[in-house]
């Protein structure tokens, strides 16, 4: 603030009242009576000397600018006293400009000035007093105290000084003091006042004296301080206080001093320290609005011995790297917020409340936001800190909270680690410590220490049980938490992040003001209300918050709420009412699946009431089931399904109508569901009415396009039925028919009964229903009824729930017969005669001639099928299996021989009529006579299997079954050799083969129409003739090979069609397969090599065809001489 000093000498040889040019004052002046007036001029009080200048006794001095001590060896005393006495300086008035100056003020003296310097360039010193009521000293711009040098105010017994902005140290290198002492005196700031701008500042107010500054500042930025002490002493802030802006501040208030300000900061950038202590019975910090102890800085409060602050919201730590802390300590000291204290914004805040002091606030945070830290200690006896809310860890910090040595904490809820994921919160009880909460949230695994917490509310990952006793106690570590059944004023509930249950038994009345049940996302909480006049009274009742939750109500328990919430926010809820005298009534609304998965179960007699209810109607999913004789849901308004009242949705939480549901109705085995309303479902909602269940809306009920209406026939549970006293109207919803149980014929049903129905009914689904029934559908302008005509099944028909079971009869009777085939075929290549005859059937075996016995091996497979006719269904198979034998000699003319196999084979019905498996095991005993020129073939065959069924019906349920089958025949087959040359062979033959089946009687399982198949047999006889062309070669190393030639026709003379009888759902019917045609064509392919003497091969082909099956036989086979 340097200014231009304009210098014109003039030379005094004595003073005259008006004079141009400057005034050098060097010796003594006074200025008794009368103005003197130099209003273009400068007056010098010590110049490069000592002066003085005294006005007095209504003396009056004007000049332009005036200088007290103004060469560096100058000394200045200006003395303004008496009233009336008046120094008026048109621009600045500067104390100890670069020498000493001293201003004094006294007795209603004034001084003005446009500018005010005291202590203006380095190494001056300057002092000013103003004394005395009336004593002013007016500037109409700035006063500086300590500009580059020292400078000292003193304002004091009732003296004032004005100006527009303040500054106690103006830059680096001014030091300035100001006290203002006495009562009366006042210091008055137009703007802003500075203490400590650049340089150091002191400002005392004591004993009375008042200063008054909009902003103020106490180490602006500089290491400064203030004193507010004495009773009456006031600082007057009308906007903010800011003790260390960007530098090191410190601010006493003691001994009854008063600070107010709209807001107070204390610490406030980066880098900045600040400390306020208020101390001492009757000292005061008041802030209309916010004070925060290190905002981005460092800041501490210290309020001791009965001192108090008070504000609305505050802070420690606010910004990150930010430290606050305050002290509270002493009987009688407080600080109050009127609104929200945050210990740990976003950076580290530490509070202590010792000895007696007290901390009040609105709600509390300990460590608010992500990456900062709170901690709280409150100790000693009568050290309390009373918070309507208090969250020890909001859901990003990190908070701890200390009670200790008697102290207390008092608050209407708390939360004690608010993250979701990890525990973030923590409270330690020393000894003596409590803790007292009208709700208290927690988990035990955040409890230390040995103390004692008292709840009107408890929502934790622990198990609370209400039985009777006046206090239900329990352990959370070393803390009990004792919990009053008669006053639970708060919220009561279970599953805060983790697991937690809810007991209410033995007839215990429990009220709370809320429920929940499952808080934070990853918690359980359950709740069990069960026995006779055990009761929970609550207003709102949420299962499933954020977490999951389950509540059963049963034994007679009873629950009212005003308003019920089952799964939000992407939760799943359940609801469990069961039993006769079990009650949940909802005043209000009953919302399942609000924004997330809710189920509602009655069962067994239990009644649910509501006023208005909606089933996923913000976008989730819910279920409601009513089941058993008694069970009830009686809402009186109305029910929504899938869809919503536009007046109820959110404004932040916008609806689109085919995001909502799905929502399930279902009532059966007498079931009631009366709705006193309408009835709204919309397009993904289900309502599904069984067992003799009622559905009842007094008003009118609305379907939407996509709508299923569920009704299940029954005879014996009785069907379900809705009845609509208003107008039903359709708007494109399906009706579906399920049965499970065999229906009365010619029976008549109503579904709906409406007092009028708009557009009727004509989407059905009735592919649940059991496929033997003949039945229909049909919607009036009041009733939608269903009708069973009969059955579909006939006599000479063949269903689909039987198809499987003929065609696995059919074809593993006439593979059995095949079977014997192979074993015939391998006889007839092993036939042998006496030993004089070497070739041909007359002459004995190859492999015979030199050995007793002979043993074989043949693997084959055997595929094939057979048509459809008509409505018959025919089917395929496939076979593999092998045959394992010997044969021996038992005199030259016979032979006898063994052989055992084990066959698999699947079955395909055609058309989708269903197959199976078999497993089978067989044995055969034969024997070959022979002589020169002929050979007869004999054996029986045994055979038993295990059968495998599946089929699917037009219902398109799978079933299954089982069932043994057992199998005996014989076959004979003679044979003549007609020889062409040496090496061909031509060899008529016939043969004949009966095979006789047995199955047992088996039932299918898998769905509601299981089939019964009654035990049937089979009889089947075969006639073959035909002929065999064989050539034989001597290959290298007298190899022998022989390939052989077939042809020849087979007639069945007894194998009718597989006919069963069969029972679906009670009644009785008869099943055919297709009849196969009787003459087939058989024709075969063989070739057999003998490795060694003793080792033969061979493979061999058979197909046979017919007019509606063919069959494809391959074999391999070893043979072995031994």
């Amino acid at each position: 603030m340097a200014r231009l000093i304009i210098t014109v000498t003039i030379i005094l040889i004595g003073v005259s009242k008006i004079w141009a040019g400057n005034i050098y004052v060097d010796g003594e002046w006074t200025v008794d009576s009368g103005p003197v007036y130099g209003p273009t001029d400068n007056i010098f009080v010590g110049y490069y000397g000592n002066g003085q200048l005294i006005i007095t006794n209504t003396g009056a001095v004007h000049d332009y600018t005036g200088c007290v001590g103004y060469a560096p060896q100058a000394a200045g005393t200006v003395i303004v006293t008496g009233a009336g006495s008046v120094w008026s300086n048109s621009s600045w008035l500067s104390v100890g400009e670069y020498g000493t100056g001293t201003l004094n003020i006294k007795d209603g003296g004034a001084a003005y000035s446009y500018d005010g310097y005291v202590g203006y360039a380095p190494g001056s010193t300057g002092q000013v007093t103003v004394d005395g009521a009336g004593s002013t000293w007016i500037n109409s711009s700035w006063l500086s105290v300590g500009e580059y040098g020292t400078g000292t105010l003193m304002i004091t017994n009732g003296g004032a000084v004005y100006n527009y902005d303040g500054y106690v140290g103006y830059t680096p290198y001014g030091t300035g003091t100001v006290t203002v002492t006495g009562l009366g005196s006042a210091w008055l700031n137009a703007s802003v006042l500075l203490v400590g701008a650049g340089g150091s500042g002191t400002l005392n107010i004591e004993d009375g004296g008042t200063v008054y500054n909009t902003e103020g500042y106490v180490g602006f930025d500089s290491d400064s301080r203030a004193l507010v002490t004495g009773d009456g002493s006031t600082w007057i802030n009308s906007s903010w206080l800011s003790v260390g802006e960007y530098g090191i501040g410190e601010l006493v208030i003691s001994n009854g001093g008063t600070v107010f300000s709209s807001e107070g900061y204390v610490g406030y950038n980066s880098g900045a320290t600040g400390t306020v202590t208020v101390t001492g019975s009757g000292s005061v910090w008041s802030n209309a609005g916010y004070l925060g102890m290190g905002d981005f800085g460092s800041g501490t409060l210290n309020v001791e011995n009965g001192g108090a602050v008070y504000n609305s919201d505050g802070c420690l730590g606010f910004y990150t790297d930010a430290e606050g802390q305050a002290v509270v300590t002493g009987s009688g000291s407080i600080w109050s917020n009127s609104a929200d204290l945050y210990v740990g914004g976003y950076g580290t805040g530490q509070l202590t409340v010792s000895d007696g002091g007290a901390v009040y606030n609105d709600f509390g945070y300990i460590g608010y936001q992500a990456g900062s830290t709170g901690s709280v200690m409150v100790t000693g006896s009568d050290s309390a800190w009373y918070s309507d809310g208090l969250f020890v860890g909001d859901r990003y910090g990190n908070g701890s909270l200390v009670i200790t040595n008697n102290g207390r904490v008092e608050a209407g809820v708390v939360y004690v680690g608010m993250n979701f994921t990890n525990h973030n919160g923590s409270v330690y009880f020393g000894t003596g410590g409590s803790l007292d909460a009208d709700t208290l949230y927690f988990s035990p695994e955040d409890f230390y220490g040995t103390g004692t917490v008292t709840v009107r509310g408890v929502l934790s990952d622990m198990d609370v049980v209400f039985d009777g006793s006046s206090l239900a106690t329990n352990m959370a570590g070393d803390v009990t938490v004792l919990t009053d059944a008669q006053n639970m004023t708060g919220v009561l509930g279970a599953g805060w992040k983790g697991d937690g249950s809810l007991l209410i038994t033995n007839g215990v009345v429990v009220s709370s003001r809320a429920g929940m049940l499952g808080f934070n996302k990853g918690s359980f909480g359950s709740a069990v209300i069960t026995g006779s006049n055990s009761v929970w009274n609550t207003e709102s009742l949420r299962i499933a918050h954020m977490g999951n939750g389950e509540m059963t109500i049963e034994n007679g328990g009873s629950v009212f709420s005003d308003t019920g919430i089952i799964g939000r926010d992407g939760t799943a809820g359940t609801v469990n009412v069961i039993g006769v005298g079990s009650v949940w009534s909802n005043r209000y609304a009953l919302r399942v699946g609000s924004w997330g998965e809710g189920s509602l179960i009655i069962s067994n007699g239990a009644a649910v009431y509501s006023d208005y209810a909606d089933l996923a109607s913000r976008g989730g999913t819910g279920r409601v089931h009513i089941s058993g004789t008694g069970s009830m849901w009686k809402n009186a308004g109305d029910v929504y399904l899938a869809a919503v009242d536009e007046t109820t949705i959110p404004t932040n939480r916008p609806i689109q109508l085919p995001d909502l549901g799905p929502a399930y109705l279902t009532v059966d085995h007498a079931g009631v569901v009366d709705i006193g309303g309408s009835l709204f479902a919309g397009m993904n909602s289900t309502v599904a009415l069984a067992g003799g269940a009622q559905l009842h809306v007094g008003g009118d009920a609305t379907f939407a396009a996509g709508s299923l209406l569920d009704f299940k026939l029954s005879d014996e549970d009785g069907t379900g039925k809705m009845t609509v006293d208003g107008t039903l109207i359709n708007e494109g919803a399906k009706v579906k028919l399920t049965s499970s149980e065999a229906l009365k014929l010619y029976s008549e049903y109503e579904l709906i009964a409406a007092g009028s129905i708009e557009d009727l009914f004509g989407l059905f689904d009735t592919n649940d229903v059991l496929s033997v029934y003949d039945f229909s559908l049909s919607s009036t302008a009041t009733n939608v009824l269903a009708t069973v005509h009969g059955l579909k099944l006939q006599e000479t028909d063949t269903p689909s729930v039987a198809k499987a079971s003929a065609a696995s009869a059919n074809v593993v009777m006439h593979n059995v017969s095949k079977h014997a085939g192979i074993a015939r075929t391998l006889l007839r290549e092993e036939q042998s005669s006496d030993s004089s005859t070497p070739e041909g059937p007359s002459g004995p075996s190859a492999l015979l001639a030199s050995g007793e016995w002979t043993g074989y091996m043949r693997q084959f497979n055997d595929f094939g099928g057979q048509k459809s006719e008509g409505s018959l269904d025919g089917f395929d198979w496939q076979t593999s299996g092998y045959l394992a034998g010997v044969e021996k000699r038992i005199n030259p003319q016979l032979i006898i021989g063994f052989g055992a196999g084990q066959a698999w084979t699947d079955l395909d019905g055609k058309r989708g009529s269903g197959g199976g498996s078999t497993d089978m095991f067989m044995t055969s005993l034969y024997g070959n006579w022979f002589n020169e020129n002929a050979y007869c073939e004999f054996g029986l065959l045994y055979a038993r299997a295990d059968n495998d069924t599946e089929r699917t019906d037009t219902a398109l349920d799978h079933y299954t079954g089982n069932y043994d089958s057992a199998m005996f025949g014989g076959w004979i087959e003679a044979g003549w050799l007609t020889r062409k040359t040496q090496a061909i062979e031509l060899e008529p033959y016939i043969r004949s083969t009966y095979i006789s089946g047995h199955q047992d009687e088996y039932t299918d399982q898998g769905g509601p129409s299981p089939l019964t198949v009654r035990a049937n047999g089979t009889d089947n006889w075969q006639i073959e003739g035909g002929a065999r062309l064989s050539r034989k070669w001597e290959l290298e190393n007298s190899k022998p090979l022989r390939l052989e030639l077939k042809a020849g026709v087979q007639c069945e003379l007894l194998d009718n069609s597989v006919t069963v009888n069969t029972e679906v759902i009670g009644v009785g019917q008869r099943a055919s397969s297709p009849e196969a045609d009787r003459a087939a064509l058989i024709l075969g392919a063989r070739a057999d090599l003998g490795l060694t003497d003793a080792l033969h091969i061979g493979i061999g082909y058979e197909p046979s065809f017919s007019g509606n099956w063919q069959n494809h036989l391959i074999d391999f086979t070893l043979k072995y001489e031994f």
